[in-house]
């Protein structure tokens, strides 16, 4: 078993990471469970025998060990997070942070948090996502990149996941999909946990939908039974824009389900939008900005209805941006200044990749829609 020393003064250091020795992601892969410290490390992605009773305590000895003795983080593992501190972000690692502390983190014998993509089961075929997320983008999937699970996971499924995982310190679950709620997977891993000993009245639920869905309610009382659960709403942008860029997602649909959401959730559910920000929306943060600020500013509790943003990875992330887009987007200075809160322009160059409109021209194609109908500037940016 790993023996890991508790953060003191006297050790503490620039690279400690809360993901590496006390959260847990979960994916399941159609026939088994493989684990990572958090979603931006699939490097170390990792196989699990859940039949084997000390299976958490030997994930990743020398990453762990490596961490504590402040060693600079691996590139390989941990590039999202070296990259975003390099250009003077907020990375996840110091995210996690600043929300547990670090000190009662080391040597945990369990996950304090837990994240768990249950099934890539979904509705939506978002451009900034793709087949290991979403079983509905297959349809729109190059044959090489297409993914399929082999089987859903089941209850039972879960309960081995859980069977030999100590919980005790277990204090927020993150439920994921694909789309979280199409299933009744999200509502078992409650159970579960709660059947493991583990008091819901001090644990918070994440959720990311996607919007398309209500909760019954039997998933309404168990909520009601957390310390609190966060929905997240995931919008990238309004009207057509949405559409396009979370298709076939319904803009009218989505804002009815979250006003629903809105009058019907108690005072422990708070709901929160979830934006990535890339290419397809970068010179559009005003739109949510302003919807949110008219339509949706607080819940029916008075909680604040903030944005969360992320930056989009892969081919939509800014990185990507063509000299002639970043030229675009200097130009409107109302929005440059919302840019500029969240992302540090200054480190944009243009990078004209001549995959980005390719893919965006063959995903029209397949999906019957074209990006000219709200971005009307984007192929003569890439072209």
């Amino acid at each position: 078993m790993n023996s890991i020393s508790p953060r003191t003064p006297e050790n503490t250091h620039r690279n400690l990471c809360h993901y590496i020795h006390s959260a847990l992601t979960v994916n399941w892969s159609g026939d088994g469970w493989r684990v990572q410290p958090c979603c931006f490390t699939p490097e170390v992605n990792t196989k699990i025998d859940t039949s084997d009773r000390d299976w958490y305590s030997k994930l990743w000895p020398t990453l762990r060990q490596d961490n504590l003795t402040d060693r600079p983080l691996d590139g390989r593992t941990c590039g999202t997070c070296i990259k975003d501190e390099i250009v003077g972000k907020r990375s996840p690692r110091m995210g996690s942070l600043d929300k547990w502390g670090a000190s009662p983190l080391m040597g945990a014998t369990g996950p304090v948090e837990l994240e768990v993509q249950i099934h890539n089961t979904c509705n939506n075929a978002c451009m900034i996502c793709g087949p290991g997320s979403s079983s509905l983008w297959k349809r729109y999937a190059d044959r090489q990149d297409a993914t399929a699970l082999s089987r859903l996971c089941t209850r039972d499924d879960l309960r081995d996941l859980l069977s030999n995982l100590d919980l005790g310190q277990l204090k927020q679950i993150k439920l994921l999909g694909g789309e979280p709620l199409l299933t009744d997977g999200h509502h078992h891993m409650v159970e579960l946990v709660r059947d493991k000993g583990v008091d819901l009245s001090g644990l918070t639920l994440w959720y990311n939908t996607n919007g398309s869905r209500r909760v019954d309610k039997q998933t309404l009382d168990l909520w009601d039974r957390c310390r609190q659960v966060f929905v997240y709403f995931s919008l990238d942008d309004t009207g057509d824009a949405f559409n396009y860029q979370r298709f076939p997602g319904d803009w009218q649909t989505v804002t009815e389900n979250m006003r629903w959401f809105r009058d019907n959730t108690g005072p422990n559910v708070v709901l929160r939008l979830e934006r990535t920000v890339g290419l397809l929306n970068a010179h559009r943060l005003w739109s949510l900005e302003d919807w949110r600020r008219r339509e949706f500013a607080e819940t029916a509790h008075g909680y604040h209805t903030e944005i969360n943003t992320h930056m989009a990875h892969g081919l939509f992330s800014l990185d990507n941006i063509s000299g002639r887009h970043l030229e675009f987007l200097l130009a409107d200075q109302h929005n440059l200044e919302l840019l500029r809160r969240i992302y540090p322009v200054d480190t944009l160059s243009g990078n004209d990749d001549g995959r980005v409109l390719e893919m965006v021209r063959r995903q029209d194609r397949l999906r019957g829609v074209d990006i000219c109908h709200y971005f009307p500037e984007f192929p003569s940016l890439y072209d």
